[in-house]
């Protein structure tokens, strides 16, 4: 795993990504040259731009987007083609209108030169999957770690190890006994281990660390190299998220993360901002058109409000476009759940498609809401979640958002047990929270809203 400003990428991700932005480049530049001839050095810097770098980052942008770089897709083919193809003809699409509107009529034959890109970007990107999935499913190309514990954190450690995408594998697991003889209280040499399995990592998975941590065992270790990592911090990489049953808050306060100064606040204010204006101004028409829809099916208002609990505590409304009929809670709050016969016709299509957050964005304009954020709850959950749920409460301490990291990695929450789980993602994106992790989220949102999982 790589720490690119303060989140965890796969590291084969990230060489994928580069693999394929040159390959494209290069494929894009050929390309050019066969349709131009001659004629591509007559201006060669810009045609470079509009012709080569343009379309490799639009298609690139699109298959991230589209959830082309997600472990799923990288190892069912089947899904990596059918999300392939959509992310070449949404590109496609995308940069025939670019250079048409850009360039106007000349620009029509850069406009099918995008079309063309598309096309090519599919064979490359294929040919790539099969490449990557065949280095990256050998051995040599997987990183050993030794786990110290047999118990319930090392098993999550090996299966962590053995999930889609990971480049991990578990060369040898140590029990309390193994590490330290119990009779004469020898250590064993952790070191000349790592060196014969080719272990370049050590993960502390033990259940009770008192008098069994081979403290000048591991340090050794560290001191040549080997990384040592803990297993709250090793889950927290791995996953994505914060396991909240084996995590102490010392660990929370010890640990990288949490940088939410005054500065990270005034950029992302200034990103809700520019985010938010933009893409109500896109969406004008959605929204005419979803509020003439939700009247016209079923009576009562195109809009509804909301308490919902947001920064410090502070309660405010939320709006949304009405999705349920207007007695749907007569008999007071209640859980969203799977097929709702509260929810009416209009309302399935649009909580299915997310459309029913737009109004939101509102909020974020008035400041009571921020476009990344764990997702606002209702006063009368609260009190009740915050009981059973471990920090609960400290979700509170960034502002809530429309969509955020759990909103793209679980789906919708309706028990108890839904919310603890997307706390963990919660807990992670305070922990880890840039704006570069927003821009990810806000890219991840839109596979989500094409391949709706969960929704209710």
């Amino acid at each position: 795993m790589l720490n690119l400003f303060g989140h965890y990428v796969r590291a084969n991700t990230v060489l994928l990504g580069i693999a394929e932005f040159l390959f494209l480049g290069a494929a894009f530049y050929a390309l050019a040259y066969l349709l131009l001839g001659n004629a591509f050095g007559a201006d060669g810097q810009y045609l470079v731009l509009n012709r080569v770098l343009v379309p490799t980052c639009v298609l690139m942008l699109t298959m991230f987007s589209l959830g082309l770089y997600e472990p799923r897709a990288r190892h069912d083919l089947r899904v990596f083609l059918i999300r392939l193809a959509a992310s070449c003809a949404v590109g496609g699409i995308v940069l025939f209108g670019f250079f048409w509107w850009f360039l106007g009529t000349g620009g029509r034959g850069s406009a099918l030169t995008g079309l063309a890109a598309s096309g090519v970007a599919f064979v490359v990107v294929l040919l790539l999957w099969f490449a990557f999935n065949a280095i990256t499913r050998s051995e040599a190309f997987r990183t050993r770690v030794i786990v110290l514990g047999t118990g319930d954190r090392a098993g999550e450690v090996a299966s962590l190890a053995a999930q889609p995408g990971s480049s991990l594998s578990v060369a040898s697991m140590l029990s309390a006994t193994d590490i330290k003889d119990a009779e004469t209280g020898e250590e064993r040499n952790l070191l000349d281990l790592c060196r014969r399995t080719g272990a370049t990592e050590i993960v502390v998975a033990l259940q009770e660390r008192r008098g069994v941590l081979p403290v000048s065992e591991l340090l050794a270790c560290r001191m040549h190299g080997i990384n040592v990592t803990d297993y709250s911090t090793f889950c927290e990489r791995e996953s994505g998220k914060v396991d909240l049953d084996n995590v102490y808050p010392s660990w929370l306060v010890f640990s990288d993360g949490f940088r939410n100064t005054q500065r990270t606040f005034l950029w992302k204010r200034l990103f809700d901002g520019i985010v938010s204006l933009s893409i109500l101004t896109l969406c004008l028409p959605i929204l005419i058109g979803t509020y003439a829809a939700v009247r016209l099916d079923s009576k009562g208002p195109g809009f509804y409000r909301q308490r919902r609990v947001g920064l410090d505590g502070k309660v405010f409304e939320v709006y949304k476009f009405r999705s349920m009929r207007t007695d749907a809670e007569k008999a007071g709050a209640q859980w969203a759940r799977q097929n709702d016969d509260r929810v009416t016709r209009v309302g399935r299509f649009i909580r299915r498609t997310r459309i029913d957050e737009l109004p939101q964005l509102i909020n974020v304009l008035s400041g009571d809401m921020s476009f990344v954020g764990p997702r606002p709850e209702r006063p009368e959950f609260v009190a009740e979640l915050s009981q059973e749920i471990p920090y609960y409460q400290d979700r509170h301490r960034v502002k809530p958002g429309i969509t955020g990291w759990a909103q793209i990695n679980y789906p919708y929450g309706a028990s108890v047990e839904d919310t603890k789980e997307k706390l963990k993602y919660d807990l992670y994106y305070m922990k880890n929270c840039t704006l570069f992790l927003d821009f990810l989220i806000l890219l991840k949102t839109i596979r989500v809203v094409l391949w709706p999982e969960g929704v209710r």
